[in-house]
């Protein structure tokens, strides 16, 4: 199991989150150093001290190198330390990241910081991280099968055709839970419940009924979510994107 696309789901909901964007006249850090020798040798040491303190029989080591499941929780426990490309921050650390990287007065950074809390608290997930620092150059038909769960590792989305647009530097925040009052609404009336959930939370207004967020965004959070909460942020609800496909139809999300 894992997250799943499809791109006819009738009237899936949206996803609540959206992305505040670097102010461009602010240099953006980046991180290009690969991983040394010396860094995969201390790797292969720490697998090695896990397998020598279980002391496998022959048997059950065998086992363990023949299942098809070894690998890819293997990856997925790498996925969840690295944090790679969607990283949770903090409240605190969303402020600061606000104000810095996004250059907005504390006024405005600390209003979307405490609505968006107002909002998961709510929703019940009052100690749930609701912002997430975004690194570019992921998109969603590699990298992010690398990054946790995903149906197939995404092999049956190569085909499809549609902009996989890569993620720019930005903080993806938002309440991470699918919203059931949106049940069973077309695209324009769920818009609009957002736009009534804005002025409920205290959201800047159009934060998030302006646009839904591209399927990159949803998914990496939703998979960044799962890996620090080992919950489905979208429970058993499908949920719409902004990204579509070149028929015109959205591509929707569940788990």
């Amino acid at each position: 199991m894992g997250i799943g696309l499809s791109h006819n789901r009738g009237k899936p909901q949206p996803g609540n989150f959206a992305r505040v964007k670097v102010n461009h006249l602010h240099k953006e850090a980046t991180m290009t150093a690969r991983f040394t020798s010396p860094q995969k040798r201390q790797g292969e040491k720490l697998v090695g001290d896990v397998i020598t303190s279980l002391n496998p029989t022959k048997e059950e080591m065998q086992r363990v190198l023949m299942s098809k499941a070894f690998q890819p929780r293997l990856r997925e426990v790498f996925a969840a330390l690295m944090l790679r490309y969607f990283t949770p921050l903090s409240d605190k650390e969303a402020l600061v990241w606000l104000m810095k990287e996004a250059r907005q007065p504390k006024a405005d950074a600390r209003r979307l910081i405490d609505s968006c809390r107002k909002g998961a608290i709510a929703e019940g997930k009052g100690s749930d991280p609701c912002h997430y620092a975004t690194q570019s150059g992921a998109n969603l038909k590699f990298t992010i099968p690398t990054l946790g769960p995903c149906v197939e590792d995404f092999k049956y989305l190569q085909d499809w055709s549609f902009a996989d647009t890569l993620t720019e530097h930005c903080l993806v925040s938002g309440v991470p839970v699918a919203l059931r009052e949106t049940t069973n609404q077309n695209l324009t009336e769920q818009l609009q419940t957002l736009r009534m959930i804005e002025d409920r939370w205290g959201v800047p207004t159009g934060f998030f009924s302006r646009e839904l967020i591209q399927t990159v965004y949803t998914a990496g959070v939703a998979l960044a979510y799962h890996n620090l909460t080992k919950q489905q942020m979208f429970g058993d609800l499908w949920v719409r994107t902004g990204t579509c496909s070149a028929d015109g139809n959205r591509l929707e999300l569940d788990w």
